[in-house]
């Protein structure tokens, strides 16, 4: 007997209400982008690339979307297997 099993794919995920940058790689970035915080030091010039697609997504909707799926597992017994769940806005 094979199992029921659901897979949630998520690829680049954020809150909003984090308090430090580096609490999510999408904020992350966010550092480079930033000007130096000290006056008086010196901005190093930082390489990144603008050719890159992500799809930062909130908490919020990855959470919204995972209550849609039980609900529905809790009515549809097939429901299973390996869904991607991403913003539709993607950024560079």
């Amino acid at each position: 007997c094979r199992g029921r099993g659901i897979i949630v794919r998520v690829p680049l995920l954020y809150g909003e209400d984090c308090i430090q940058l580096d609490e999510s790689p999408a904020l992350e970035m966010m550092k480079v982008l930033l000007p130096a915080a000290a006056a008086g030091t010196t901005i190093k010039k930082k390489k990144i690339d603008n050719w890159a697609l992500r799809f930062p997504t909130s908490c919020e909707d990855v959470a919204k979307a995972l209550k849609l799926m039980i609900d529905r597992a809790l009515i549809d017994k097939h429901f299973d297997g390996t869904y991607h769940v991403s913003s539709p806005h993607g950024i560079t």
